[in-house]
């Protein structure tokens, strides 16, 4: 899919922009998406809201579940609110999940957080690749996706060093403020 001429005539600086925002959402959903992992050996080693080993896999997949609903249903949700607001939807439903576990009085809390947090999360990428693809300058579509999918994995760098960061009893919580 090429391009409409209107896109083509706002010129680079929008696609710039577009990109650019889109790779920082894109950036903070990998973070989002990979920081249980970070955090999980503190949240282990302290016994945070009574997590057990055994529990550790079932609890890292509501995310992974939640990203699957969110993929599935975003391109029907776009169909009816457009991308932009779809983009804003999943970035605020992810990051405010990502507050609820910061604030999680209970493992259920937790796991209901990471569940809802996924609903973003799987929303928000494929949504985004559209955007920034129809956007991208003419030749350049594989390029530009290409450099928006590094945003994701950037995101993943930088979870390791906020679970690196956050070593302290309780400092797991500051992790789901980031």
């Amino acid at each position: 899919m090429s391009p409409s001429p209107d896109l083509r005539a706002r010129g680079t600086g929008l696609a710039t922009l577009v990109v650019g925002l889109c790779w920082l959402v894109v950036l903070f959903d990998g973070l989002d998406m990979f920081v249980y992992g970070s955090v999980l050996p503190n949240m282990l080693a302290e016994h945070a809201l009574g997590l057990q080993p055994s529990q550790a896999g079932d609890l890292g997949s509501y995310a992974t579940f939640g990203m699957l609903i969110g993929a599935l249903s975003a391109g029907t949700v776009t169909d009816w609110i457009g991308r932009k607001k779809v983009i804003i939807t999943c970035t605020a439903v992810f990051s405010l999940a990502s507050a609820l576990c910061a604030v999680a009085p209970s493992l259920g809390v937790f796991g209901l957080g990471r569940f809802i947090a996924g609903l973003g999360l799987g929303g928000l990428l494929p949504t985004t690749i559209t955007m920034v693809a129809e956007y991208a300058p003419r030749g350049r579509r594989a390029l530009i996706v290409g450099t928006l999918m590094t945003a994701h994995q950037a995101g993943g760098i930088l979870a390791g060093f906020v679970g690196l960061w956050t070593t302290g009893a309780g400092q797991w919580r500051v992790a789901y403020w980031i």
